[in-house]
Order: structure tokens, then C-alpha cells, then sequence
């Protein structure tokens, strides 16, 4: 894969979107229109993403994503960024639990949908070779 600008130097460090390879499941999928049946998943399932970035040895990183949880009694999402020697690692996990959603619950599907968006926007931030 290959990303334009990326990563991305914003004044003297250098910022990398962990999930930039991941496929987008964000809140884009309501339209703000009242939902007038039920949210219905072909079926449980668990969907897990393993990214792997290499950093230069001389770009110490400065700060990492914070885990990001959620969990509910249809599905969950959880994630996690780490350094190990000179990779980062990235993994995300989502499972449907329960492939049919009452109306009842659209609004935590609706934030569980706004957290899964929210994390994959965060960013891993580097110091640039040489800086201290």
C-alpha cells in the first residue's frame, strides 16, 4: 500500500497513522436520518488487523495511540499500539457477537461506531533522526 504524505512531518516531529492501512468502519454509515428498521449483520464474526510499521532507529518514538476499548452485548472493538525494536505494531480487533440488532440499540451501535473513527485517527508521533 502505498500512502501520499505519509508520514506526515508537522513541525520538528514526525507524525504516522497507525491504522492508515485499516478499513474504515466509522460513523459515516448513518446518514442522520431516523432509522426506521433494524440493523441486521449477515452474522457473528471477529475481524482482526495486524499492522506493521518500520521506524527508523534513529526516530525515537515520542508518543503512541492510547489503547482504545469498547465493548457491548452485540459487538466490541478493542485496539492497541506498541514498539518493539525498531516496528510498530498496531492491532485492532472487531466482533459481531450478536448479528441482529434491535432499534433499541442503533444509538450504542452509533457510539460504538464513533469510537472505532475516533481511534482510527490517532496518531504515533516520532522525533526526527538526530533531534533530542
Amino acid at each position: 500500500m502505498v500512502c501520499p504524505a505519509y508520514p506526515l512531518a508537522i513541525k520538528k516531529f514526525i507524525v504516522v497513522w497507525p491504522s492508515a492501512n485499516a478499513k474504515a468502519r466509522s460513523g459515516q454509515r448513518f446518514s442522520g436520518h431516523p432509522l426506521v428498521v433494524p440493523e441486521n449483520v449477515p452474522s457473528a464474526n471477529r475481524h482482526r488487523n495486524n499492522g506493521r510499521i518500520p521506524i527508523h532507529s534513529k526516530s525515537p518514538v515520542d508518543d503512541l495511540p492510547q489503547p482504545s476499548s469498547a465493548d457491548y452485548d452485540f459487538a466490541s472493538y478493542h485496539s492497541e499500539a506498541e514498539i518493539s525494536g525498531n516496528i510498530l505494531r498496531y492491532t485492532r480487533t472487531f466482533e459481531v457477537k450478536d448479528p441482529n440488532l434491535p432499534l433499541s440499540k442503533v444509538d450504542d451501535l452509533k457510539m460504538l461506531y464513533r469510537i472505532i473513527a475516533s481511534d482510527e485517527r490517532n496518531t504515533a508521533v516520532l522525533k526526527p533522526a538526530g533531534m533530542p
